[in-house]
């Protein structure tokens, strides 16, 4: 490791927040991902050397999760044994990421980290948000958590810790629109437009709405999004389950057990028209890759350049 550099990537299709750096920072922008299938190019804000250094000066005063590594990335030196032995202390940084212990959110703090991390939910059944963040160390959700719990009016924040991930969950309606709202007047810029739209879910424009939402971000979640036939199974096994528990509360159990295998069944078509929608949506994926030039590569689909078969 010559020399100190810094970078950030996004994808090509929110790469605002790199425009952000260029600006304040200057360095350069570049391709780092050409895209594979429907994985979208990233491309890279990169800044090296003395630049560098002194855009780590910046941030570490803002900075929660990467303060120790942007300290020491403030006062790079310029020996080499030195550099050698602070690139393994970087390493060790960036697989075992410590919060300083005067670390401190705020919501201009909040809206980047979101813009970065987080992620909007409409729901299937009913027009319910949700916010997510999800880290694999949990260290900055906790002050994000305890900094949402000082803030907000409301309730449902919670963190839900799993073997190898952590997600902050916000599932309550108001205390989800307040952030949304605090968010969106501390600068979020890349998921504004998803927050505006799930600011105004409702249960007239609730399908129209999860439809667009889905159009303005990722493919991760791509083929496990219930379409609309998928949401209408969905609430109606919802709606036979809240009728079995009224059921068994008034002590009727042999149409409690009717309702059940009611439920099994509608489960059963609802996983096959799961799959038929998914199997049905890879196929026009896959042709509308083929039509513009993929070819085939090992277990991977790539695009090329060449032109579309008319075959």
């Amino acid at each position: 490791m010559s020399g100190c550099q810094m970078w950030v990537t996004q994808s090509s299709a929110h790469a605002e927040s790199l425009l952000h750096f260029h600006s304040a920072f200057g360095g350069s922008i570049i391709v780092s991902d050409m895209g594979r299938g429907l994985q979208k190019p990233c491309i890279r804000w990169v800044v090296s050397g003395g630049r560098a250094r002194s855009v780590a000066a910046a941030l570490v005063q803002v900075s929660v999760v990467k303060e120790t590594q942007l300290e020491v990335a403030a006062s790079w030196p310029s020996c080499l044994s030195i550099r050698k032995e602070m690139a393994g202390s970087l390493k060790i940084m960036k697989r075992e990421p410590q919060c300083s212990s005067r670390s401190t959110c705020s919501w201009d703090y909040l809206a980047g980290f979101f813009d970065a991390e987080g992620s909007i939910h409409v729901k299937a059944r009913c027009a319910a948000i949700q916010l997510e963040v999800g880290q694999k160390f949990e260290n900055v959700l906790k002050i994000i958590h305890s900094f949402l719990i000082q803030e907000c009016p409301g309730t449902g924040i919670r963190i839900h810790q799993q073997t190898s991930f952590t997600r902050l969950i916000v599932s309550n309606r108001e205390t989800c629109q307040f952030i949304l709202r605090r968010l969106l007047s501390s600068g979020l810029s890349t998921k504004r437009p998803v927050a505006l739209l799930a600011l105004g879910v409702s249960m007239s424009n609730h399908s129209h709405s999860r439809a667009a939402i889905a159009s303005l971000v990722g493919n991760q979640a791509r083929y496990s999004r219930l379409d609309e036939e998928g949401i209408q199974r969905a609430k109606q096994i919802t709606s036979i389950k809240s009728r079995q528990r009224k059921e068994l509360s008034s002590g009727r159990l042999e149409l409690v057990d009717q309702l059940h295998q009611q439920v099994e069944t509608l489960k059963q078509d609802h996983a096959l028209g799961n799959a038929r929608a998914r199997f049905g949506m890879l196929r026009h994926d896959i042709r509308w890759l083929l039509l513009r030039g993929a070819v085939q590569m090992g277990s991977l689909v790539t695009t090329s350049t060449a032109a579309p078969s008319n075959n």
